[in-house]
C-alpha cells in the first residue's frame, strides 16, 4: 500500500487519492495488523470498527467510531503499532 501512495502522489500530486475499501480493509489492514492479535475474533471485531470509520463522514461521529477502533485496538499485542497504521490510513485515503 506504502508504494501505491507513493506512486500515485508522484504520478496524480494534484488530485485527491482514495483506495477502495475492499484493498483498506480486506488486503491492506490484514497484512499489517492481523497477526497483531492473538484470536481472529479480536481482529475481526477490530475489523469491523476500522470498516466503520471508513464508512462515517459526519465529524462528530468520526470522533466516536475512532474510540470504538481504539478500544478494540487493546487487545493487539503492540496496540501503538495498530493504531499507527489506522492514522496512516486516515491520513493518505481520506478514511
Amino acid at each position: 500500500d506504502q508504494s501505491l501512495r507513493n506512486a500515485s502522489n508522484k504520478v496524480f500530486s494534484e488530485v485527491d487519492k482514495m483506495l477502495c475499501i475492499w484493498h483498506i480493509i480486506e488486503q491492506n489492514l490484514k497484512t499489517n495488523c492481523h497477526r497483531l492479535f492473538d484470536s481472529n475474533d479480536d481482529y475481526e471485531v477490530f475489523k469491523n470498527k476500522v470498516e466503520a470509520l471508513h464508512l462515517t463522514f459526519d465529524e462528530k461521529k468520526i470522533e466516536l467510531a475512532m474510540e470504538s477502533v481504539k478500544q478494540a485496538a487493546k487487545k493487539a499485542h503492540n496496540q501503538k503499532k495498530s493504531l499507527t497504521y489506522i492514522e496512516s490510513l486516515m491520513k493518505d485515503s481520506k478514511l
